[in-house]
């Protein structure tokens, strides 16, 4: 027995109406980051909607890294 519709989805051609669309300039990763995080902070995040959720972990971990760069390369200034 089949699954799904015969034919496919008529709105997944050429357009492709109802696939993942980037919001950034830069692509994603091929793979998915997995991680482990306080219940209580995972509780908190899993009450925002999907689309913001995942946008707001994206921006956080970019600010982190900017932040993290920023921090070492004033480390290294100061050093020489």
């Amino acid at each position: 027995m089949g699954r799904g519709r015969p034919g496919g989805n008529p709105a997944l051609g050429k357009d492709w109406k109802y696939a993942f669309k980037v919001k950034g300039s830069e692509p994603l990763s091929k793979k998915p980051l997995h991680i482990r995080v306080a219940q209580s902070n995972y509780d908190e995040l899993m009450e925002i909607p999907s689309d913001e959720r995942l946008e707001l972990v994206r921006e956080a971990i970019a600010k982190a890294l900017a932040e993290r760069k920023e921090k070492l390369h004033q480390t290294s200034a100061s050093a020489s």
